[in-house]
């Protein structure tokens, strides 16, 4: 058997000194496991992303529908309308105020009261509405007609425009200046 020898006077055993074989040792690297995306900071970053989108869409939007040089609605030609409601309250009496007799029914003329009036394109403004509106009573007031042509001034563009008011069904429209158009009715 060949390595192994006898034991020497003292006890001991003689042993043939064993070779360690050395085997290169792989460097291994601990990696933490990775974090999944937190969902809700997904989320934000998408919502943001939309909000960014409908910011500069509202700006291209705005950009595009305001070529008159800020000088407002009469100078555009875009065509999308815009409606302005405008409507006067009318004063109520006193309820101790005795009972009359109704009055007889007069014509409905077209237009009814008058109250309200709206623009019919989009190039014409809130203010410049209410003018065509006053001037149109006080147009029908001093002469009794329905149709006619009045002077309006617009305080957006700081200039006077010949409108022509005639009766459209049961309102009045009345158009001109530069694509202006005005109803007026109940």
């Amino acid at each position: 058997m060949g390595n192994v020898t006898s034991g020497n006077s003292q006890g001991e055993w003689n042993q043939q000194p064993y070779a360690q074989q050395q085997y290169a040792q792989q460097a291994y690297s601990y990696e933490p496991p990775r974090q999944r995306r937190n969902g809700a900071v997904i989320g934000l970053i998408i919502v943001l992303i939309v909000l960014v989108l409908v910011l500069a869409g509202t700006l291209v939007y705005w950009l595009t529908n305001n070529q008159s040089g800020g000088r407002g609605a009469e100078g555009s030609t875009s065509g999308t309308s815009t409606v302005v409601v405008i409507e006067t309250a009318e004063p109520l009496a006193p309820e101790s105020a005795p009972s009359q007799a109704p009055a007889p029914a007069e014509p409905v003329l077209p237009g009814g009261s008058l109250n309200t009036a709206w623009a019919g394109t989009s190039v014409t403004s809130a203010p410049f509405v209410e003018n065509v509106r006053r001037e149109y009573i006080a147009y029908r007031n001093s002469t009794g007609n329905v149709s006619g042509n009045i002077n309006v001034y617009s305080s957006t563009t700081g200039r006077n425009y010949n409108m022509r008011c005639v009766a459209s069904g049961n309102n009045i429209r009345c158009s001109g200046g530069n694509n202006a158009v005005v109803y007026i009715g109940n």
